[in-house]
């Protein structure tokens, strides 16, 4: 609690600090208030529409307060900057297969992401996913593995 009031501190005394902003966003994403990250992590992308990684926390937040096209438009953007994002390509599967059940938008970006990179932590697990999606047996399909 004493990490919050302090980032609280830094932002009240200077608002434009894009680290605390992104900070605060973060402490309410892991608390489960998804509606005041995003407030945060907006509040961080005016200061510097250039944080990767803020923008894809933002994408997560918008995921879990049910929209998920505002959270795949985020997603894109840190993509068209950076095509072989890993975690972008990987989230963006996880939304396109779980929230818009677009199986194949799903294996489009996890098969671009292990082509990208072969040694991403979840890699043998997606496999297994995308192989369940495209050779459906009497087993439902996989779920992908968390993280990303």
């Amino acid at each position: 609690m004493e990490e919050v009031v302090a980032y609280k501190v830094r932002v009240d005394k200077d608002p434009k600090d894009v680290e605390a902003l992104a900070a605060m966003g973060n402490v309410n994403l892991s608390l489960g208030r998804f509606d005041h990250a995003k407030e945060w992590y907006e509040r961080a992308l005016k200061v510097d529409p250039n944080r990767t990684d803020t923008r894809m926390d933002l994408a997560l937040s918008l995921r879990y307060l049910k929209k998920p096209d505002e959270a795949i438009a985020e997603l894109k953007r840190v993509l068209a900057k950076d095509p072989k994002n890993a975690r972008a390509l990987y989230n963006l599967g996880v939304i396109l297969f779980e929230d818009k059940k677009d199986k194949q938008g799903a294996i489009a970006r996890w098969e671009a992401l292990m082509n990208a990179h072969p040694d991403y932590p979840q890699t043998a697990q997606l496999r297994q996913v995308v192989e369940s999606i495209k050779h459906p047996s009497s087993l439902p399909p996989a779920s992908p593995p968390p993280g990303g």
